[in-house]
C-alpha cells in the first residue's frame, strides 16, 4: 500500500508498528510471555514506540492523511490529540483481516472506531459491523497485491525441494484453517505451511 501510494506520486512517511526484532517473538524470549499476558488482560506495551514516532513525524509537518493498517495498539486519546492538532487530516483505517473476530482486535481498536473518517476493509460483512459501532464511513475493497513482490518466480532445484508443494498457506493458525489444511493433507496434497 505504501509503494502504491508512492508510485502515484504521494509523499509517504512510513512508520512500522512491528517490533524492531521482528513480528514473531521467539517463545524463549521473555517478551513473548509478557506479550501473551498483556494481550489476555487487554493491556498493550508500545515496544515499537509507535506513539512517539507518529508524534515526531507530526512535529515536522501536518499530513493530509493518516493511514493506519489495523492500529491495534494506538490509544484513542492519542488519536483524539492528533485530530485536534490537525483537524483537516483524514484518518483512514485499513485491514485485510476480519476486525470483528476477537483475535484481531483490542479494546483500544474498538474505542477508536468513531475517530476514523474511513474504514477500508476486505471483508464485505465488516462494513455494517463498523457502522453499528459508530464508524463514520466504511468501504469494502477487494484484496490487493504488490506486483514487485507477488509474481511468479523460477525456483532453483534446492528451492523446489525446500518450498515445492501443491498448496501453500501463509498466516496464523486458527482451528478452521487447521481443519481445512488437515483435510487437504489427508487427501494426498503436499502442503507448505509458513
Amino acid at each position: 500500500r505504501r509503494n502504491a501510494l508512492q508510485s502515484l506520486g504521494h509523499e509517504v512517511c512510513s512508520i512500522d508498528t512491528a517490533l524492531p526484532f521482528g513480528y514473531r517473538i521467539p517463545k524463549t524470549d521473555f517478551r513473548y510471555w509478557v506479550k501473551g499476558v498483556l494481550r489476555r488482560t487487554d493491556r498493550i506495551l508500545d515496544w515499537a514506540n509507535v506513539h512517539r514516532r507518529i508524534k515526531s513525524a507530526w512535529s515536522e509537518r501536518t499530513w493530509d492523511i493518516l493511514w493506519v493498517d489495523k492500529g491495534l495498539s494506538l490509544r484513542p486519546d492519542f488519536l483524539e490529540g492528533l485530530k485536534r492538532l490537525s483537524p483537516d487530516t483524514i484518518f483512514v483505517n485499513y485491514s485485510p483481516d476480519d476486525m470483528f473476530n476477537p483475535a484481531n482486535q483490542t479494546s483500544r481498536y474498538l474505542k477508536s472506531i468513531k475517530l476514523y473518517d474511513l474504514f477500508v476493509t476486505t471483508k464485505s460483512y465488516n462494513v455494517d459491523e463498523f457502522h453499528k459501532l459508530g464508524a463514520k464511513n466504511a468501504f469494502f475493497v477487494g484484496n490487493a497485491y504488490e506486483p514487485e513482490i507477488h509474481k511468479p518466480v523460477q525456483l532453483s532445484a534446492s528451492e523446489e525441494v525446500q518450498f515445492g508443494c501443491d498448496v501453500c498457506f501463509v498466516g496464523a493458525c486458527e482451528r478452521e484453517r487447521e481443519q481445512s489444511i488437515r483435510l487437504l493433507a489427508k487427501k494426498g496434497f503436499k502442503i507448505g505451511l509458513f
